[in-house]
């Protein structure tokens, strides 16, 4: 009888080997990116700031005041929510108007005897002049003034039909009335607002239509 040990048959002892888990698309070991998922929130987020962009431009463009102690208290300032081109007549909110929608061509800078087309005018506040306005049939010393301050830079004078003070003055998104044509305050609107708070101050108000007197 032989002492050799017998050998185990190896086959019977070999741990079976567990199956190797299958490899995903992603090669890297990373979790495979879905470029359709973000794909569509990228498209909505562009979307929503579109909108977003639409709502804050149609927005009124709001008139603040520059921090001038020598500005008149008693300015209004109005929300102006239009600066596009028109041909047609523009129904205003304030009257005079003191911005908006207006014509292509603006008013030429002067003292006009005549009542003027507000198109036009607004066009030219727009450009940073200060339209004056005055009742008609308004005489003496006030028309002198008001003649000598047409020959300022950037300033036009003219008589408004149905205005409800003697004076009115009005740059792009204020204005102010007066009693007299003598009021200081007059002269301290005219330099303080002239080309202040125009979105094109400091444009032309030469060249346009208009024959004014001075």
């Amino acid at each position: 009888m032989s002492n050799t040990p017998k050998r185990r048959d190896a086959t019977a002892t070999r741990k079976q080997a567990r199956p190797r888990p299958r490899p995903t698309q992603d090669q890297g070991g990373g979790r495979q990116f879905d470029w359709k998922k973000w794909g569509l929130w990228g498209i909505g987020g562009i979307v929503a700031i579109g909108l977003i962009v639409l709502i804050i431009a149609d927005q009124p463009e709001s008139i603040d005041l520059p921090n001038n102690a020598e500005i008149p208290e008693a300015v209004e300032t109005f929300e102006v929510s239009d600066r596009s081109h028109v041909e047609t007549a523009v129904a205003y909110p304030q009257d005079p108007p003191v911005g908006g929608a207006h014509n292509p061509v603006w008013l030429n800078c002067g003292f006009y005897t005549d009542p003027v087309p507000n198109e036009n005018a607004v066009h030219a506040l727009e450009h940073g002049v200060v339209w004056i306005t005055y009742q008609e049939g308004l005489g003496g010393d006030d028309l002198d003034t008001l003649r000598a301050l047409a020959n300022e830079s950037e300033v036009i004078v003219s008589p408004y039909p149905g205005l409800d003070s003697p004076v009115v003055a009005s740059a792009w998104g204020a204005q102010m009335r007066f009693d007299s044509a003598a009021d200081p305050d007059l002269l301290n609107f005219v330099a303080t607002l002239r080309n202040t708070l125009a979105p094109e101050a400091g444009a032309s108000c030469l060249g346009g239509v208009g024959r004014p007197e001075s």
